[in-house]
Parts: C-alpha cells; sequence; structure tokens
C-alpha cells in the first residue's frame, strides 16, 4: 500500500517529498519482509521495482538538485541488498555514485577507491563488453589514485581506461542484469539516454582527453618529461575536434605544457603554451 501511494505521488508529480515518503514506508516494509521469511516471487519482483525507484529518487537528489547528503542515503541502501534484488546494473552504478560523492565532496580516497573498484569488479564479471562502463570505472580510478599520489596506479588505470575507450562499441549489449524487463525504469532515471551513440561519441573524446591529460601530469610528478609531454600532446590532438564550448580541456592541458616547459627551462615553449591559454576565449570560464 505505502508503494501504490508512492506510485501515485510520484507519477503525479515527478520526486517529490511525498512519494519520497512513502517510498521510504514501503522499503522499510519490503525489508522487514525479507528478514522474515523467503517471500513469493511476486514480492521479488515487487522489491526490484521498488529498489529501481529508489534508484530514480537518488539520482533526482544527486544530478538535479545537488541535495548529496540525501542522494548518498539512497545509494547507501541500495547498496545493502544483494545484486538479485538490484534491477539493471543500479547496483553497480550505486557503488559508482557513491565512489563519486566521496571522491568530489568529501575527499574521501580511500573509500572512493573501495567503491569504484566494486564497480569495475561487476562489470568485469558481468558486462565485459560494455566498454564504456568499465572505462569510466578505469577513469575515475585514476583520477582518485593520482589523488593519492599513487602516480604509477593512476597511470595503469588511465592506460587501460584510454585502451578501452579506444574499442569499438558494440550495438548490442550481452548482458543479462537482473531486472533489465523494467525497461522504463532504465529510461526514467536516465541509465538509457535518448541519442545514446551521440552521447557516447562525445563522451568518449572528452574523457579520452581527460585521460591524456591525467597521465600527463602523472608522468610529470615522477619525472618522467618526454612521456609527459607526449601525454599532452595526444590531448591536444584529441581537443582539435571539440566545438568551442568544450574548449576548456585545450585550455588546461596548453596551461599544464607551459608548465612543464618552464620546468625544463625551455622558456620559449613554455611562453607560446601559457600565451595560448591565456588569449583563448574560454579562459574567463577556466579562472573561475
Amino acid at each position: 500500500m505505502h508503494a501504490i501511494i508512492g506510485n501515485y505521488h510520484f507519477f503525479e508529480n515527478a520526486s517529490s517529498e511525498d512519494a519520497d515518503r512513502y517510498y521510504w514506508k514501503a522499503f522499510n516494509v519490503y525489508d522487514t519482509i525479507f528478514l522474515l521469511q523467503a517471500p513469493p516471487l511476486v514480492l521479488t519482483q515487487a522489491r526490484l521495482l521498488i529498489v529501481g525507484v529508489l534508484f530514480h529518487i537518488a539520482l533526482t537528489y544527486y544530478q538535479q538538485f545537488s541535495t548529496t547528503a540525501k542522494a548518498q542515503e539512497c545509494f547507501q541502501r541500495i547498496v545493502t541488498y544483494s545484486i538479485e534484488h538490484c534491477p539493471f546494473d543500479s547496483f553497480t552504478l550505486s557503488h559508482r555514485y557513491l565512489g563519486e560523492i566521496n571522491y568530489s565532496h568529501y575527499e574521501q580516497y580511500e573509500q572512493a577507491v573501495e567503491h569504484f573498484q566494486v564497480s569495475a569488479t561487476f562489470y568485469e564479471s558481468h558486462s565485459s563488453d560494455d566498454y564504456w562502463e568499465l572505462a569510466l570505472c578505469n577513469k575515475w580510478l585514476a583520477m582518485v589514485h593520482f589523488k593519492l599520489r599513487l602516480y604509477q596506479l593512476s597511470i595503469d588505470y588511465g592506460l587501460k581506461a584510454i585502451d578501452l575507450l579506444q574499442k569499438p562499441r558494440s550495438s548490442q549489449s550481452t548482458n543479462k542484469f537482473v531486472g533489465n524487463e523494467f525497461a522504463f525504469l532504465k529510461r526514467v532515471t536516465c541509465v538509457q539516454q535518448k541519442n545514446q551513440i551521440a552521447y557516447n561519441e562525445h563522451n568518449n573524446e572528452q574523457a579520452l582527453s581527460e585521460m591524456y591529460r591525467l597521465i600527463g601530469d602523472a608522468y610529470e610528478q615522477i619525472h618522467d618529461l618526454d612521456l609527459s609531454l607526449a601525454a599532452y600532446e595526444y590531448a591536444l590532438e584529441i581537443n582539435q575536434d571539440f566545438s568551442p564550448i568544450y574548449q576548456l580541456e585545450t585550455v588546461i592541458t596548453e596551461s599544464r605544457l607551459g608548465i612543464l616547459f618552464n620546468n625544463v627551462k625551455e622558456m620559449e615553449e613554455a611562453s607560446t603554451y601559457q600565451k595560448k591559454s591565456i588569449e583563448s576565449p574560454e579562459t574567463s570560464l577556466y579562472d573561475r
């Protein structure tokens, strides 16, 4: 009954406080039932549905309302369930978002590593041909290990992400996630993009550029300036295809190159790249 009332508020008002309140009551009821006995199939299906809605609520808090604490509470609730009770890949996506929250909002890098590794291991085991999700997990692992000053690990994960990003995409995934029949939930929760091909192509190129730049930063930290320079130049080559609105990546990379050349006392090259980064129309955005 709580879930039915929650559905009414949810589908009438999207994610409202009324819908959330009734859904949380439904979650508690289902959890109590599952603790007391092995439930019939109909309740298992109902729980899959309710966990999918909880994932939607979490994403709404995180992406639309920027209420990180509430989103974290929802994601944390999801990862306490068994994978069999989480529809599509909501279990591993919840781990990834928890890792992002730990990384971006609380600077809790060790905890972030744990969540990203769970997510990466899940995709390797359950959907090894989903190169984008695997690449994204390795991208985050590269970033968080850089923060932990584990630069060689950061490079290793970054190179793995690049390798995955360069693999051809299959139009049909062979994954067999539990609850994939709830296709409407995947659309509602933005797990499926309306124009997935165009979305992937843009994000693929941006992720490649970011990874080469991060690898360049890591090589600079371990004083391998030749490989650092090569990585930055790969990033700039990719950036040439970006539209002006995405040229911030170019500004950042040129600034890094200026610093790198300055560090090795090649003042003419340093001045060239620093001037390029300053003159870029995106510099004002970069300075904010």
